[in-house]
């Protein structure tokens, strides 16, 4: 007879329903935000997309305000109607994080018996470890849509290791159903592009193992690219109406954009040149290189790396064993191709370890099997001391959400987002200087009819090669010639840059908006960004009517 946590374990229902729960659960203690992104463009785009404010506001977010607004959208529909109940945002939200641990448990699955005591344990431990991972709990319920991407990418994932580890299961279908999934979440966040080719090479790869390798392979990359069209080819469609380029900001060198000069634009900030790229996991600690956001004192990024790299070389040393694990482990096999390119491609491409929720949770899988594999199999001392240096190395991993303190989170806030509002007259131009201020526009919209400009926002100015889009370009036609024919009061926000440099010149562009305005500080729940005020400066016939109860506004110092 089996018993009940069998039944239950072995149950998709049961094993769906109570990830989810436990996903809510984690995201309501937590409430995580990252709050940058956040205030600069996460809101403000799903707003400016139901409410058709592209080219109304011009470049208030930078690069980011032309990204694809649909995985922005549910989060902004929660803060709507739940903006002043925490509990229940996060519950909603935090559903993402349950399914992301769901398509992890199944995918853990396919490599650990669950009918047995011993695979349970290790499946379950597997699970615990990838969601306490950094990079995956301090983003989960959070704004950056990288659970919802990871999400997604093992869920495709799953089906080709499925397919590859049942090989009599194997149907032209759930290639292209797997395909579609991949090629949609690149649709909807272009970072995932590491992931879903990734996935793409290994499947040929490991090609020698499908029934139809050119059908089955042709069918993946068919789904593939109409997930991608499902997707985003309504907002490329968008983008080539109004910028000319169907990517733009992005491959301008191929499109040559007005808006835009004629260069094709990454972000490569912190990408390490390729003497450090092999080091990069152990530079992230002590340069700005492969890039965390902040401090961190776990130890997986540079422990998954170590077992990554170090079974290759070995693999690699030994052909046989190397054809041995291809041939007798194909799951196993993709898995870990998987892997070392999907870091490959990370590197290349970004170096930034927010993206990296996918290969920290597929690390905690490898982690644990090598546990497994070479534990000994007498009770002897060799086996208790192996036990338990096994048992530190999890717990160290286990109580990163204890001792790390995240990106950022809203655990002392009454709202989802708080801002002080304002009274507008009607035509009222909007200026933002400085990163990140749009967050603020979709607050103040609901009661105001204003148009905002973007200004001096300092993005990435060494790969931008000059100024932001704002100060090119179509853009500043656009922005002079309303400023040009404006006639009614104008309103400036900013935010005082970290660096000397920009705070200089933001000041003297500054100097004559601010002539006869007034300055206060503005409250906020955007104001903790790197302890940041943001300012509001309003004509000073206009102070009484656009703060109404001034003593909610304190003076600038």
């Amino acid at each position: 007879m089996k018993s009940i946590f069998d039944r239950f374990i072995n149950a998709n229902p049961a094993m769906f329903v109570f990830f989810a729960a436990v996903g809510s659960l984690c995201c309501i203690i937590s409430k995580n935000e990252n709050f940058f992104d956040f205030a600069n463009y996460h809101y403000y785009n799903a707003f400016a997309f139901l409410n058709d404010r592209m080219n109304h506001d011009i470049v208030p977010a930078s690069v980011n305000t032309f990204f694809n607004p649909l995985l922005d959208l549910p989060l902004y529909l929660i803060i709507r109607y739940f903006n002043d109940n925490l509990t229940a945002a996060y519950a909603l939200q935090g559903l993402w994080f349950g399914f992301l641990l769901f398509a992890f448990f199944k995918i853990a699955s396919l490599f650990f018996d669950l009918r047995t005591r011993e695979g349970r344990v290790f499946v379950l431990l597997a699970c615990a470890i990838a969601a306490t991972g950094p990079m995956t709990w301090f983003q989960a319920g959070s704004s950056t849509n990288e659970i919802q991407v990871a999400f997604f990418v093992l869920t495709g994932l799953y089906l080709l290791l499925k397919m590859i580890k049942y090989r009599q299961l194997q149907n032209k279908y759930t290639f292209l159903l797997s395909g579609l999934i991949l090629g949609a979440v690149l649709g909807l966040k272009p970072t995932a592009v590491t992931a879903a080719v990734a996935a793409g090479i290994a499947l040929i790869i490991c090609r020698r193992h499908l029934k139809r390798p050119l059908l089955f392979i042709l069918f993946f990359a068919g789904g593939g690219l109409a997930g991608f069209l499902l997707t985003n080819g309504w907002w490329m469609y968008k983008l080539y109406s109004l910028y000319e380029n169907p990517f733009f900001p992005f491959f301008n060198g191929i499109f040559h954009s007005p808006y835009f000069d004629d260069f094709n634009y990454s972000d490569r900030r912190f990408i390490p040149p390729l003497k450090l790229a092999l080091f990069c996991p152990y530079l992230s600690k002590v340069s700005h290189y492969c890039h965390a956001g902040t401090y961190f004192t776990d130890l997986r990024f540079p422990l998954y790396y170590s077992l990554v790299v170090g079974a290759a070389v070995w693999l690699v040393c030994r052909p046989r064993r190397l054809k041995a694990f291809f041939l007798g482990r194909r799951a196993w096999f993709m898995l870990f191709v998987f892997m070392l390119l999907n870091y490959v491609l990370w590197l290349a491409f970004f170096a930034i370890q927010h993206y990296l929720v996918v290969w920290e949770m597929l690390g905690a899988l490898l982690t644990i099997k090598f546990i497994s594999l070479y534990r000994p199999r007498q009770s002897n001392v060799k086996f208790i001391l192996y036990y338990t240096a096994a048992t530190i190395l999890c717990g160290i991993l286990l109580i990163t959400p204890f001792i790390d303190g995240g990106f950022g989170n809203r655990r002392s806030d009454n709202k989802m987002i708080d801002v002080s509002p304002v009274v507008l007259p009607p035509g009222t131009l909007l200026k933002l200087y400085n990163l990140p201020l749009a967050g603020i526009i979709p607050l103040w919209a609901q009661n105001n009819d204003f148009r905002a400009l973007g200004y001096m926002q300092f993005f990435d100015d060494l790969h931008m090669r000059g100024s932001d889009l704002d100060e090119r370009g179509k853009f500043r036609e656009m922005r002079d010639e309303i400023e040009k024919t404006h006639t009614g009061p104008v309103v400036v926000l900013f935010r005082m840059p970290v660096q000397k440099a920009p705070f200089s010149i933001i000041m003297r562009a500054m100097a004559p908006e601010l002539n006869g305005k007034n300055c206060h500080i503005l409250p906020s729940s955007f104001a903790p960004i790197f302890s940041q005020h943001i300012y509001v400066c309003v004509p000073k016939e206009l102070e009484n009517f656009i703060f109404g109860q001034k003593t909610h506004f304190e003076p600038a110092r």
